[in-house]
Order: C-alpha cells, then sequence, then structure tokens
C-alpha cells in the first residue's frame, strides 16, 4: 500500500498546484470582489500568508509523524475515541464536499458549453474519469498532474499575456480608502479556505515518509504556484472588467478568458478555459473520492479500500442532483457552511490542536517524535 502512494517533491507540487487553482478561481473571486472590491488584490495576498502559515503546521505534523496519517497519529495525540472522533469529522466534510465539487464542475461545463444537457448527464459524465483515476490509485493521479500541470499553468500565462492589451490600471483606484482592513481581512477568508485544503494531503497514506525535505519544498512550491496564478488572474480580472460587473459575474475569470480578442483571428478561445478548469476539478474530485475512501476502510476496518470507491462516488453523485440551483452551491453552501464551519474546524482548528499537542506531548516524552 505504502509503494502506491509515494510521491516525489515534483508530484506533490504539481498535485497541489492543480488541485488549488481550478476550483478556486471559479469559486471565490465574485466573493471576494463582493467584499473587497477593487482591493481584492490585497485580499489575495493575505490569504496566500495564511495558508502558508497552515501548510506550516501540516509539514510539521507530517515531520513528528512521518510514518502516519492524520487518523493515525490524532489517536496517538488524543486517544483512540478522540481519533476516531477526528476522522469522523474529516469525513464528513469529504462526503459533504465531494457532491459539492461535482455539482460545481457540472454547473460550469452546463453554463459553459452544454446548457441544454441535464446536469444529472453531466455530473454522470464527470464521475467517469475521476472513478477512473481513483480506481488506479494516488499514483496514477499524481502522475497525470504532473504531466498535465505544467501545461495547464503555461496555457493560463499565455491566456493572461493575450488579456494584457485591455488592462485598465485606473479600475485598481482608490486603494484601500474605499474598502478599509475589515473588509479586506473577511475578503481573504474565501480564498484562504480554498487554498488551505491542502492540510488534507495529511489523510493520505505517509507522502513525507521519505525525502522529508524534499517533499517539504514540493508542498510550498504548489501552494506558491496556485497563489500567484491566483492573484495575477484576480488583478486582470479587476483591471479589465472593474469591481462593480466583477461582483455581479457568476465566473468573473471565465468571463475574462471569453473576452480574448487578439488581432482580429484569435477569438473564442473559451474552450481552453473549460479544458483547464474541468482538468483541475477532475484531480481535486479524484483526490477527495480517494481520500474518503481510504479513510473510510480505515475507520470501518475494510481490508480493501477500494471496495469503497463506488459507494462514495455514487452517493456523491446522488448528492450533487439536490441543489435545485446554481445559487444553492455558489452562495448557501459557502456561505452556511463553508465559511462558518468547515473552514475553520477542520482546515484551521484540528491542525493547530493536533501540533500543539504534539508539543505539549514532546516536552513530557522527549522522544515522542521519533515514535
Amino acid at each position: 500500500m505504502k509503494s502506491d502512494y509515494s510521491m516525489t517533491s515534483n508530484q506533490v507540487m504539481w498535485l497541489l498546484a492543480t488541485m488549488n487553482f481550478g476550483t478556486t478561481v471559479l469559486l471565490s473571486f465574485t466573493g471576494t470582489i463582493t467584499i473587497a472590491g477593487q482591493d481584492a488584490w490585497i485580499s489575495v495576498i493575505l490569504s496566500g500568508a495564511g495558508s502558508l502559515f497552515q501548510a506550516f503546521v501540516a509539514l510539521r505534523l507530517a515531520s513528528l509523524f512521518p510514518n502516519k496519517t492524520l487518523s493515525e497519529f490524532s489517536q496517538i495525540l488524543l486517544g483512540k475515541w478522540g481519533g476516531y472522533m477526528i476522522t469522523l469529522v474529516y469525513m464528513v466534510m469529504l462526503l459533504l464536499m465531494i457532491p459539492f465539487v461535482l455539482r460545481q464542475g457540472a454547473d460550469f461545463v452546463t453554463i459553459a458549453v452544454l446548457q441544454d444537457t441535464p446536469i444529472s448527464v453531466v455530473s454522470g459524465l464527470i464521475c467517469l474519469p475521476c472513478l477512473y483515476l481513483v480506481m488506479f490509485g494516488l499514483k496514477s493521479l499524481v502522475r497525470c498532474s504532473e504531466v498535465i500541470g505544467p501545461i495547464v499553468y503555461a496555457l493560463v500565462l499565455l491566456l493572461l499575456i493575450v488579456l494584457v492589451k485591455d488592462v485598465n490600471l485606473h479600475n485598481l483606484r482608490p486603494i484601500y480608502a474605499d474598502t478599509g482592513a475589515a473588509n479586506i481581512m473577511r475578503g481573504s477568508l474565501g480564498m484562504m479556505s480554498y487554498l488551505c485544503e491542502s492540510v488534507l494531503l495529511l489523510l493520505l497514506p505517509p507522502f513525507m515518509s521519505d525525502s522529508v525535505k524534499a517533499k517539504r519544498r514540493g508542498f510550498i512550491l504548489g501552494i506558491l504556484i496556485a497563489w500567484l496564478f491566483l492573484s495575477l488572474f484576480l488583478l486582470f480580472v479587476l483591471m479589465i472588467f472593474g469591481p462593480d460587473l466583477s461582483s455581479k459575474m457568476w465566473y468573473p475569470a471565465y468571463g475574462a478568458v471569453r473576452f480574448i480578442s487578439f488581432g482580429g483571428f484569435i477569438e473564442r478561445v473559451d474552450p481552453i478555459g473549460v479544458l483547464i478548469w474541468m482538468y483541475c476539478m477532475v484531480i481535486k474530485l479524484s483526490l477527495f473520492i480517494l481520500m474518503a475512501a481510504y479513510n473510510l476502510s480505515k475507520w470501518l476496518q475494510l481490508k480493501k479500500w477500494k471496495s469503497s470507491v463506488l459507494i462514495i462516488v455514487v452517493a456523491g453523485y446522488i448528492g450533487s442532483l439536490v441543489p435545485h440551483n446554481i445559487i444553492n452551491m455558489q452562495k448557501y453552501f459557502p456561505e452556511r457552511i463553508w465559511l462558518p464551519w468547515i473552514f475553520p474546524i477542520n482546515l484551521v482548528l484540528i491542525p493547530l490542536l493536533l501540533w500543539m499537542s504534539s508539543i505539549i506531548r514532546r516536552c513530557r516524552i522527549p522522544d515522542t517524535g521519533r515514535q
């Protein structure tokens, strides 16, 4: 099992870079711009700083318990039942996030290219490549990211270069005066919450068991790459559409790609944007399914983790059909469940609690970190 999940530093980097980019571009831009206005780019900087701190916490835990998953070392730190409760909390999160990400991808594809196709058909089509990747294990997933990830970011960079002629720096003014520190801080939470999902790699079989320093570098670089391109993309959106128009769009980044017109012959390149974001969503969704299947099998003490994959995919597919429209997924879920509950508890408080518990335990038992 461990050999199937061995990742190189480069694979960790591209897995995180692709996982953090696609859904964050589509889901966080509108909310961030609505709250922070033309100062949303400052919010992005703050969100990156917060996500790097959480990455530091995750890496410390991975270094202290190099041969353990989060489910396993939480039992060491909090006891058997405390560890079971922590695992349950993350399982609930994953089982909520799988239908959420799936429905977001289906809504985006329906709006962008398949307007007359039933959402149930689009969701089913997205499930197929995810099921294929997960059944072949994490190795196929990270190798896919390693090969296609650089192509995705090269295409994004090319799109941004083509958009340079359409930017208007006046759309970024005035800086800070109309927004204030409170709104800038509040606007950073949405994007920070998606970037902090990197903490979830602790749910996988030990990816830090060898070459810890090298994989630590890949972990940080993956977040930095996604953060840099998210910052650039949001800046371009603001400079092209301005804060007022951007805040009224479901997918302002996709709107910027549709806006491309270069030399009178390079137009209608939005299918490239659809491919970029759908690839990132498939990687993220596949990773969530794999995490849920592996940890569910460990929690229920099943011999083969793949036996639960189909059940999780079917449950996620059915869950993705529950919301009546895009408003339920784009507005209600992030505002009522994701930001007030999942983000602070699963991605901030629990990792910090485990880190502090490990520090206290090491003070009492000096050799704990070498177990």
